[in-house]
């Protein structure tokens, strides 16, 4: 006998989804160290910085020169595991874009950034500009580091003290490229970096922070590196063809302990000349050396940070905090040999070595944490006074400078 077929009922219709009423509602907040706005599991930063230096006479410049130095907007922030980085320099004709890239969280020891970045060479480079110790970069920091390029990276943390970052770019920084030349292609890059005494609680050198750094790149008949001052308004050491690849290298370390910090840099870049002798020979490569120790110390007693953070700042009543820094640098450049003589091109004497020491002294006044004014005293001096901007004082320029500075 066949089964009572089974009453067939009508399904209710599902009911339409409701909202979690666990999920947080949106959140804005001011009362952090960024305004940041939160949306779930996505967190959008909202950052800014507005720098006015006011510059003293020289025997280059005449009178008070004031310059914009920044007008940045940034915006970063994290969905889940993805995290984002948008910044734009108003003014800038040039690179406006500054950094442009996201980067995914995979593990602690494994994340992925794609974009446009620093390379990761140079502890002075590789600083945020907002923190920095003086108004300007080291001469290193500016002229023998990379900069920013449109790359991709690994990067992640082996252990508790030691960090590392394997990259390729398209290029070899913006430091390389003006409008005369092109700069290198094809750069890998690598960088280690390592706490060895962080496990040592308590002990004076917790702080010490060691790196090590390299990049390698192709050169296609592309202009090398050249020396400029402080201000960048004058040239000691010009341009020169090369052709084959560059090689950069840098060694860093950074010592901090209460109040005092201590930094210190070497970095050295070699590029090729091949196939450029009058009878396509190869020529002697070219390099630079640079190097600079810089120390500081908070008068005010606060903990030395990347931004020193004031216990009780002007708006409050407060002193804020003052922080002294002095800093000794020197970039030198290489002779450049031509067998047989020079034939065309600069004059010989534009190709012998030629080196600028600067050293720099000044204080920084942190109002608030958002607020602080720096001033530095510059004393540069150059090897080869008639290649200098200043062939009657000697090769020697000193100046002053006042910095402004408001971050958001």
């Amino acid at each position: 006998m066949a089964a009572p077929a089974r009453a067939q009922t009508a399904q209710p219709a599902p009911a339409p989804q409701q909202a979690d009423p666990k999920a947080p509602p949106p959140r804005f907040r001011l009362d952090g160290e960024h305004p940041t706005l939160r949306v779930g599991d996505l967190e959008v930063v909202f950052r800014a910085r507005l720098e006015t230096a006011f510059r003293t006479g020289s025997p280059v410049e005449e009178g008070l020169d004031v310059d914009l130095r920044r007008r940045r907007v940034q915006v970063e922030g994290s969905y889940k595991r993805l995290e984002y980085e948008f910044s734009h320099e108003f003014g800038d004709p040039v690179e406006p874009e500054r950094d442009a890239f996201v980067n995914m969280r995979f593990s602690r020891r494994f994340e992925l950034r794609a974009g446009r970045f620093k390379l990761p060479i140079g502890r002075d480079a590789l600083a945020s500009s907002a923190n920095q110790d003086f108004v300007f970069r080291s001469l290193l920091g500016r002229q023998l580091s990379a900069g920013r390029d449109t790359g991709v990276a690994a990067h992640g943390r082996l252990s508790p003290s030691v960090t590392y970052e394997a990259a390729f770019f398209a290029h070899d920084g913006d430091n390389a490229r003006s409008r005369t030349t092109h700069g290198g292609r094809r750069a890998v890059a690598g960088r280690l970096e390592m706490q060895p005494y962080t496990a040592r609680k308590g002990s004076a050198l917790e702080q010490l922070e060691l790196g090590v750094a390299v990049v390698h790149s192709e050169l296609d008949d592309a202009l090398a590196l050249q020396g400029e001052t402080v201000f960048g308004d004058g040239t000691f050491f010009d341009r020169v063809f090369v052709n084959g690849r560059r090689l950069r290298f840098g060694a860093d370390a950074e010592w901090r302990r209460g109040p005092f910090g201590l930094t210190g840099e070497f970095a050295r870049t070699s590029d090729t000349r091949h196939g450029m002798g009058l009878e396509g020979e190869d020529l002697p490569g070219i390099g630079a050396t640079g190097w600079y120790v810089a120390g500081s110390w908070v008068l005010t007693g606060e903990r030395k940070r990347a931004r020193v953070e004031p216990r009780k700042s002007v708006l409050a009543g407060g002193l804020g905090a003052i922080e002294v820094a002095a800093r000794l640098e020197r970039l030198r450049f290489d002779d450049v040999v031509y067998p047989g003589g020079v034939v065309h091109g600069p004059r010989a004497d534009d190709l012998i070595a030629n080196r600028e020491w600067v050293s720099t002294v000044g204080a920084t006044w942190f109002l608030h944490t958002r607020v602080k004014v720096q001033g530095n005293l510059i004393f540069e001096s150059i090897a080869d006074p008639t290649r200098s901007p200043a062939p009657r004082n000697n090769g020697r320029l000193t100046s002053g400078v006042v910095n402004l500075q408001f971050v958001l």
